[in-house]
């Protein structure tokens, strides 16, 4: 399944852009972007707030579902019968 810091390298890497056009362009501080795309040593992503995730999803043109990766069944959702334990 490909993370948030994928989707969004990917797309920013289909316009040509550099991280820090996108940070103008979305308006958000510098080096942000760079941390979003960055694994870190324990190998964990990290996330934007929802607002940097919004402003970000305006400037692509797409979701903050499609950002998260909640509009693809590449992971399958539990049902309620597997959140109940039954």
């Amino acid at each position: 399944m490909s993370g948030f810091g994928e989707r969004l390298q990917r797309l920013r890497e289909a316009r040509g852009w550099s991280r820090r056009k996108l940070e103008v362009e979305a308006a958000i501080p510098h080096g942000v972007i760079s941390r979003l795309e960055r694994v870190d040593a324990a190998q964990k992503r990290l996330y934007p707030s929802i607002p940097v995730a919004k402003r970000l999803a305006r400037v692509f043109g797409v979701t903050l579902d499609y950002l998260c990766g909640m509009d693809t069944d590449e992971e399958e959702l539990p049902t309620a019968a597997d959140l109940v334990g039954a």
